[in-house]
């Protein structure tokens, strides 16, 4: 299959607007799929949280995932290995991998970490999951490859295909035999249109007026 420019120079405008058109729905769907890239679930690197008191976490330490506390006591919901985490005099911010839960648990009960020497600390603000990439990356993934996609189809459909550029070509010729009105006329036209419009917003104003006095009058309407 050849890829030149088929019949270069003939149907220009018919083919250069019905190109940017397309451009047009290219980009926008672009925009689309870059809102919907929010709603695909990414499978999660690790998890990240927040604990409020001082615990002696150290990274590459395997911790206890607890969950609500009932009658002071948590249950055991599984384990993780710390990766990462920022500590404070009171607290701090630590990332875990490798969470392994227990049959018919969830991120979301996970509420306390017990280190293995049994200092338990409870967390706030949740369990958030590391998604395994950058969900912008995702995002504009999408958008490069909706533009690509488009560009080529746009390219193959407005300057290779013989049967659509034939139909453009033919387009164009159609639209030279079309007797344009002139600027004349269409200024005339225009005035036209903006009389007749305001002389039946006038008539119609004048009916309304007329009836709501004859209603008035009547006591039909109170004004």
């Amino acid at each position: 299959m050849s890829f030149a420019m088929y019949k270069p120079g003939q149907g220009y405008w018919t083919r250069v607007l019905t190109a940017v058109f397309a451009g047009v729905l290219v980009l926008a769907a672009a925009a689309w799929l870059y809102g919907q890239a929010l709603l695909i679930p990414l499978p999660d690197r690790a998890w990240i949280t927040s604990y409020g008191s001082a615990v002696d976490f150290e990274p590459g330490q395997q911790v206890e995932l607890l969950g609500e506390a009932v009658i002071g006591q948590r249950a055991t919901l599984g384990t993780a290995t710390i990766e990462t985490l920022e500590a404070g005099q009171s607290g701090g911010t630590i990332t875990v991998v490798d969470p392994q839960l227990n049959e018919g648990a969830i991120r979301s009960q996970v509420e306390a970490l017990r280190t293995q020497a049994g200092q338990v600390t409870a967390l706030s603000g949740g369990v958030r999951g590391v998604p395994i990439i950058e969900r912008i990356y995702v995002q504009g993934a999408m958008v490069v490859l909706t533009v690509l996609v488009g560009a080529a189809a746009i390219m193959y459909f407005v300057a290779i295909k013989k049967s659509s550029v034939d139909f453009l070509i033919a387009t164009d010729g159609e639209m030279k035999k079309v007797n344009w009105s002139t600027r004349k006329d269409i200024l005339n036209s225009t005035w036209v249109v903006i009389g007749a419009s305001a002389l039946l917003g006038l008539y119609l104003f004048g009916f309304d007026t007329a009836f709501a006095i004859f209603f008035e009058a009547i006591g039909v309407l109170d004004i």
